[in-house]
């Protein structure tokens, strides 16, 4: 078992936590922390804010 690291993590809103939508999700869906729709052109990208800070070790990562 490999072992648990403290994460520290401040949330905007606690209605921004991160999910799992079905018993079957392979992960957990993040909400955007926006007040307005975002429209984002094929081909581009955005920043887009998740409301979550997160203080993480050296040596880990969070993908999304």
């Amino acid at each position: 078992m490999k072992p648990r690291i403290p994460l520290p993590v401040q949330v905007t809103d606690e209605a921004f936590l991160p999910v799992y939508a079905t018993s079957f999700a392979s992960g957990a869906d993040l909400r955007a922390c926006i007040a307005e729709s975002v429209a984002i052109p094929p081909g581009q990208s955005a920043i887009i804010p998740t409301g979550i800070r997160c203080d993480l070790p050296p040596g880990y990562e969070i993908q999304v």
